[in-house]
């Protein structure tokens, strides 16, 4: 797999697009063993900005994160614009014909962020969610 190419050739390898408070985060974090096998693995959480309502992610308090959730290894968490997810969703649909959701959007978003920010890294992105729960929302047709 790409990752497992990345931890090979020990390319700066990013994680990105894993809501902070879900199982999901964990699950991928033990699966890398970051630790044993490639040190330059970043992970990277994402949640939304204050007073943000990105659906799929949450800005979680400390008291509710699931004990599954090990903040030591995270190494970085970036805080999503709702506009910015919103934004990044359209575009993915329209530019690259991938229907996802709000999430998604904010993870592609934080991605090409990363992306600046780290050249010659790979940077794994997961897109999580589908875009057909937003067709009713009218999300898709606002015009940026």
């Amino acid at each position: 797999t790409l990752i497992q190419k990345a931890q090979r050739a020990h390319r700066p390898l990013v994680i990105a697009g894993l809501d902070i408070g879900s199982s999901k985060v964990s699950v991928v974090i033990a699966t890398l063993n970051r630790n044993e096998k490639n040190p330059d693995i970043q992970i990277v959480g994402l949640q939304p900005e204050d007073g943000a309502t990105i659906a799929g992610i949450r800005r979680w308090p400390e008291a509710y994160l699931p004990t599954i959730f090990d903040r030591r290894r995270v190494d970085r968490i970036i805080d999503i614009p709702q506009i910015a997810a919103e934004k990044t969703m359209r575009q993915l649909a329209r530019q690259e014909g991938i229907a996802a959701g709000t999430s998604s959007g904010g993870a592609v978003w934080a991605a090409l962020k990363i992306a600046e920010e780290t050249p010659n890294a790979v940077i794994v992105c997961i897109i999580c969610d589908r875009g057909d729960r937003y067709l009713s929302t009218g999300l898709f047709s606002v015009q940026d």
